[in-house]
């Protein structure tokens, strides 16, 4: 195999994971903004779960379109948990905003949640991170061998 065709397979890779890590920052914010807008209370509660579903829903959504459901990439790796943690910081910065609805205070909370969202997914697939709720569903050779 040519050393540019494994390059354009990385690059692709990259790529991908890079849009993946995108349209999950775009689902936590809308997943929190259905939450505002069915006036869920509470919605530090309500907001960071609706957050983590429409991200399960572009996933997928995304395995459909991309006919895999077995990427590797994704599973045991931190992704709910990084909807989950934007999409409760971001609702308490609407509560904590609800009083002066400020609308260019709320856009960037809305700007800060998906960069914020993007940069933890982007680092989380740099260094490898695992999702420790995975580490018990883990084949018997991926576990770790000593008991605490």
């Amino acid at each position: 195999m040519a050393p540019d065709s494994v390059l354009g397979v990385q690059l692709s890779s990259n790529i991908y994971l890079f849009f993946d890590a995108v349209g999950l920052s775009a689902f936590t914010v809308i997943g929190v903004v259905v939450a505002v807008e069915q006036q869920c209370e509470p919605l530090w509660l309500w907001g960071p779960l609706l957050a983590a579903l429409t991200r399960a829903g572009g996933g997928i959504i995304r395995d459909v379109v991309r006919a895999d459901s077995n990427n590797s990439n994704l599973k045991g790796s931190f992704y709910p948990e990084v909807a989950l943690l934007w999409g409760f910081l971001f609702s308490l910065f609407l509560i904590w905003e609800a009083g002066r609805l400020n609308l260019t205070e709320v856009w960037l909370g809305v700007v800060t949640t998906i960069f914020g969202a993007l940069a933890t997914r982007l680092l989380v697939m740099r260094f490898g991170l695992r999702s420790p709720l995975m580490a018990a569903t883990a084949p018997p050779d991926q576990q770790d061998q000593n008991p605490r």
